[in-house]
This record gives structure tokens, C-alpha cells and sequence, in this order.
């Protein structure tokens, strides 16, 4: 069997995609790790352009299974030589077998009126850590949200880091990018769709109507939502918490708000 080594061209654009946002982007391509994962892509239906896998690897019963099924489906498969992968890949537990997957594209301001209440669209402004960003898309696709936008100061949703906290999920569930952060939400506001930030001074989760499309703007980890976005849309959720606790996890909080908003939705 041949097997393809460090210098091949597909390793050479695996690093590539692996270490620049710029790169999956403009190539339209991400690199997504792990049987499991891939294994629920191909179930799913997810085109999967290309498939690599260690050759040490092709032992694994779960590897095995995957290249099996990734073979009838008629993915093109290459054999790495034995540890190339593994210097490649930025996971601390490499797991054998990586695929390039086209990148998802979605209009935003579609997303958030394809709902007609319940879970509000989740909107990632400056998230900045990929596992924030990933557990997000987790908690989005969850709590039954129309979908999930990122601007372009969060982490990439695509990225290695999100895609395992997501454990997928940003490719099965719609998630969009986008430049213009202020520029998407006044075309938001102005398709009808509310737009509530999740900052101190603002009315508890149940304490909220949910009943029209909404709009969920989670701010960075430090900072919570810029200034200039709560004076130009100044309503607010907060959470009510108990004395001494200052703040909850971004996913933690978004996830407290978006159950709390499906709720009423299933009560309705």
C-alpha cells in the first residue's frame, strides 16, 4: 500500500489549513480530526472532499470502521506514514485520521428569521477562545437555536480548537461569519428580529419574552459587550446570581438563557 510522508503536497496543505484562519477561508476548506466526528459527518450526509489516516492507525477498530465506511462512499483515502499526522495535528491526543470538509456558508440575517420564537440566534462578539466559540455552537444547536453567527473577533468556529468543542457541530448546524457585526444587526433590527445583549443592568431570563425572533449577542470573556454595541442596542438580559459571583462561563450564561427562552416556546 502506498503511504504519502511529511514533504507530500496534501501534508503540506494540512499544515497550511491547520495554522491560518485566512486559509480555510479563502480555500473554503477545514480540517476536521477523529472517527467519531467523521464517522457522524458521513452518516449525516456531509460531503468529505479528502481523508487521511495514519497507517499505524488503520488498526484501530474505530479508524478501520470509518475508512470502511468513508471507502463506500466513495471519499478518496490516503495512507500517512506512522507519526505524521501526529506532529501535524495540534490536538494533545492525536487520533489517526483527519478529513478536509468543504466550509459551511450561511446568511445570517436568514438564520434569525427562519425561527418564530424559542431559542434566540446565538451572536459570538469577540469570543475569543476557540473552545468558547465551540461549546457556543454546542449549546446553539442544543437549545433549538435557528443558528449562530460569529464575528470576525471571536475565535474561528472552523478552527481545530472550536470544531473538537463543538465536536462538530459547526458543521452540521448553520453557523456564519461575518465582517460587519453592527452592519448585521441593524439588518437584523430592521427584518423585525430583536436584539437583546447579555449584560449587567437588564431584566432576568424569564422575566423576557421570547416569543418573537431574537437575537442573543454574548460578549468577549473579559469584557462582556462592547460599549458602543449596548448604546446602539441597549437591550439586556442578566442573570441573576448569587452574592460574591461576579460572572458565568459565555457558554455557561448563553446556555442558562437559550434553555430559558425554549422553555417558554415548549409552554407556549
Amino acid at each position: 500500500m502506498r503511504t504519502i510522508g511529511a514533504k507530500h503536497s496534501l501534508i503540506i496543505e494540512l499544515r497550511r489549513l491547520l495554522g491560518r484562519r485566512s486559509s480555510r477561508r479563502d480555500s473554503g476548506v477545514v480540517v476536521v480530526e477523529g472517527p467519531k466526528v467523521l464517522l457522524e459527518l458521513l452518516e449525516a450526509g456531509s460531503p468529505v472532499q479528502r481523508m487521511l489516516y495514519d497507517i499505524g492507525s488503520a488498526s484501530n477498530e474505530a479508524v478501520a470502521n470509518l475508512i470502511a465506511v468513508a471507502d463506500r462512499a466513495g471519499v478518496p483515502l490516503e495512507a500517512v506514514r506512522s507519526g505524521v499526522l501526529d506532529k501535524v495535528l495540534d490536538s494533545t491526543t492525536p487520533q489517526g485520521v483527519v478529513a478536509l470538509v468543504p466550509r459551511p456558508e450561511h446568511d445570517p440575517a436568514e438564520l434569525a428569521t427562519s425561527s418564530n420564537g424559542g431559542a434566540p440566534l446565538l451572536i459570538a462578539a469577540g469570543v475569543q477562545d476557540p473552545g468558547n466559540v465551540g461549546a457556543l455552537v454546542r449549546v446553539a444547536a442544543a437549545a433549538g437555536s435557528p443558528g449562530m453567527v460569529c464575528d470576525r473577533n471571536s475565535a474561528d468556529p472552523w478552527g481545530p480548537k472550536a470544531l473538537r468543542a463543538s465536536t462538530g457541530w459547526a458543521l452540521r448546524y448553520p453557523v456564519a461569519e461575518t465582517d460587519e457585526l453592527f452592519a448585521e444587526l441593524r439588518r437584523l433590527r430592521d427584518a423585525g428580529v430583536a436584539i437583546v445583549a447579555a449584560a449587567p443592568g437588564g431584566p432576568a431570563p424569564d422575566e423576557i419574552d421570547w416569543s418573537a425572533p431574537t437575537a442573543l449577542v454574548m460578549g468577549s470573556e473579559g469584557q462582556g459587550v462592547d460599549a458602543a454595541l449596548l448604546a446602539e442596542f441597549p437591550d439586556r438580559v442578566s442573570i441573576p446570581m448569587a452574592s460574591g459571583v461576579e460572572s458565568l462561563n459565555v457558554a455557561s450564561a448563553a446556555a442558562v438563557i437559550a434553555f430559558e427562552a425554549a422553555r417558554q416556546a415548549r409552554i407556549a
